[in-house]
């Protein structure tokens, strides 16, 4: 075995045993993004209920007091009857007190067949409005990760690093943040490599709210250290001089999450490995307006140019990360030379400069 071939095998187990470590991560990220979660639908509806459940409460006792009461005061007034009259007129009075007591009874009976019928035609009659009453909008989830190429990783991170520090955290700001992230993602289009998509069903607020920060926040674990992250317009920013680009490593790629909460219904991916599928999730993100988002954080890691991830790393931080298929990817070709991809329609490859011929598709 040759001196290079034993360094290569030595250098690859050192790449796969601190792969295995648990606490291995990318060193360096950042994010930026902003909330506007809040509501008062979940404690309307609560009140609703308990004001339902004391009526039924209330008419339960009243009935049941009512009729107790009334019965231990004839039960008085016939005791002292007895007392001042003969045998005959006490059978009168007790033939008398049966026939009030089932004339009760019975007036009791249907009067409470009656109020249940009165109660099911109010419960019938209130569900025909039921359309006609405004609820609040239920929110909806989705996000997008794509691990980018090395020749469009550095120009990536710059973009994603200006961004950062123009957010202010408003509505309207966040909207135009999610806007810019889509347009440098869709630009380089020709770079993506790996890809994948999250959706979540429709639901209350407080279930999108708790699924949006879980998301983010076990994204942000992929790495170590934030190098910039900025939160509802607070931007803070971290020196870290103790990265350096390791061999192995190559030129790097980047992944960039885009994470969004919004009123609605947001279409779901049919598949995350089809560019194609992408496309049409981003370009829903673009057409958000103000008035309908109500979350985004944006996340990528490397955010530092000497802190490299190979794509032998990226499949490992980002096992949910699908290779995206290459005929979904329209006219890709690799130059011959550098490796690099570029659209089939360019004579020469933007990278390096050699003529297209040779490149593989």
């Amino acid at each position: 075995m040759t001196r290079s071939r034993l360094a290569s095998i030595v250098a690859t187990f050192a790449v796969l045993s601190a792969l295995a470590t648990p606490s291995f991560a990318q060193e360096s990220g950042g994010s930026f993004g902003g909330s506007h979660f809040g509501g008062g639908g979940s404690s309307g509806g609560g009140g609703s209920s308990h004001s339902g459940g004391g009526g039924g409460s209330s008419y339960s006792g009243g009935s049941s007091s009512s009729y107790s009461g009334g019965r231990s005061s004839s039960s008085d007034s016939y005791s002292g009857g007895g007392s001042s009259g003969g045998r005959p007129l006490e059978l009168a009075d007790a033939f008398i007190l049966g026939l009030l007591l089932t004339v009760v009874l019975v007036v009791v009976y249907v009067f409470k067949r009656l109020m249940r019928r009165a109660d099911e035609r109010a419960r019938v009659d209130t569900s025909k409005f039921d359309a006609l009453v405004p609820r609040t909008p239920q929110l909806d989830l989705s996000a997008i990760s794509l691990g980018i190429d090395w020749r469009a990783r550095a120009f990536v991170q710059q973009r994603l690093n200006e961004l950062s520090a123009r957010s202010t955290g408003t509505v309207e700001d966040l909207t135009k943040l999610l806007h810019e992230a889509v347009r440098l993602l869709a630009s380089v289009r020709v770079a993506w490599l790996y890809g994948a998509t999250v959706s979540q069903q429709a639901t209350t607020e407080s279930a999108v709210q708790s699924r949006f920060e879980s998301l983010t926040g076990e994204m942000r674990t992929r790495f170590k250290r934030d190098a910039v992250r900025n939160v509802d317009g607070q931007l803070t920013q971290n020196t870290i001089d103790d990265v350096r680009a390791r061999e192995h490593e190559g030129d790097g790629t980047v992944v960039v999450s885009v994470v969004i909460a919004a009123r609605g219904v947001i279409s779901d991916a049919a598949s995350s490995s089809s560019a194609h599928q992408i496309d049409a999730l981003l370009s829903e993100f673009s057409a958000m307006n103000a008035s309908r988002l109500v979350a985004l954080e944006v996340i990528w890691s490397p955010a530092l140019e000497a802190d490299r991830m190979s794509t032998l790393e990226l499949e490992h931080f980002y096992p949910e990360l699908r290779k995206l298929d290459e005929s979904s990817i329209g006219g890709r070709v690799f130059c011959a030379f550098c490796k690099g991809p570029f659209t089939s329609e360019l004579s020469k490859c933007p990278h390096c400069g050699a003529d297209r011929e040779g490149a593989q598709a």
